[in-house]
């Protein structure tokens, strides 16, 4: 059926052609360049309308995507043309909206602090928050990063005295979509293990993909720091 309809497209073509149309006419709509699974279209568009994305600059953004072009959430130079911090259900979120509309979403677990007499904090699901008079532990907190190309994520435990921060655990990659693109490695690394606030310690997750059919590639992160008073993350 496709060869099909691509043969009777040609004709067509061909016929506008013997009219009058020019060459030029037929470079103005190129034909796409990559190819969009339909759940990877379809979970882009669910994140899109979560965070307000009109369903018009949606289809922009996608036909950017299907066209091999960059989306300005995905730059490492581009600025945001605004940010918007708020807090929702058990997560705190920070928007980043870019000049062509596309944006970025940090999302941080809220830990959920751990009730007095839990001998077992990792007993409680997910991201939690217990310890003692000098230390603070924060258990499997979620760091997680998503524009309308990508979607991916890792799960952290760590632990802050006031002065310093150490990571105990960091595990549990997940990897939700990639719009138009191919992911070729991800790795997941304690690129400091003990750090305060001059060095804080951190995790870093690389992701490498590449832009189907084999175009080029291009690298995304996103990583999570400590320094014994906060924690933040950070997408690279």
């Amino acid at each position: 059926m496709r060869s099909t309809q691509k043969m009777a497209a040609l004709a067509v073509g061909a016929l506008v052609l013997t009219i009058g149309a020019s060459p030029a006419s037929a470079a103005e709509s190129p034909e796409p360049l990559v190819t969009i699974a339909p759940e990877d279209e379809q979970a882009s568009r669910a994140f899109m309308t979560e965070f307000g994305v009109a369903a018009d600059v949606q289809d922009a953004l996608l036909d950017k995507a299907r066209h091999g072009q960059s989306l300005l959430a995905d730059s490492e130079t581009a600025d945001p043309v605004s940010v918007t911090e708020f807090t929702r259900d058990a997560s705190d979120f920070e928007v980043a909206t870019f000049e062509d509309g596309s944006i970025s979403v940090v999302e941080r677990e809220i830990p959920v602090v751990v009730p007095e007499g839990t001998f077992q904090p990792r007993a409680v699901t997910g991201c939690t928050v217990g310890g003692g008079p000098t230390y603070t532990t924060y258990n499997n907190c979620k760091v997680h990063y998503r524009t309308p190309i990508f979607s991916y994520g890792f799960y952290t435990s760590f632990t802050m005295t006031g002065s310093s921060a150490t990571i105990s655990t960091a595990n549990q990659m997940f990897h939700e979509y990639s719009v138009g693109h191919l992911r070729d490695s991800w790795n997941l690394t304690v690129a400091r293990k003990t750090g305060n606030a001059a060095n804080p310690a951190h995790v870093q997750m690389r992701v490498t993909y590449t832009l189907y059919p084999g175009v080029g590639q291009i690298n995304k992160g996103v990583r999570i720091f400590a320094d014994g008073l906060k924690y933040w993350q950070q997408s690279y």
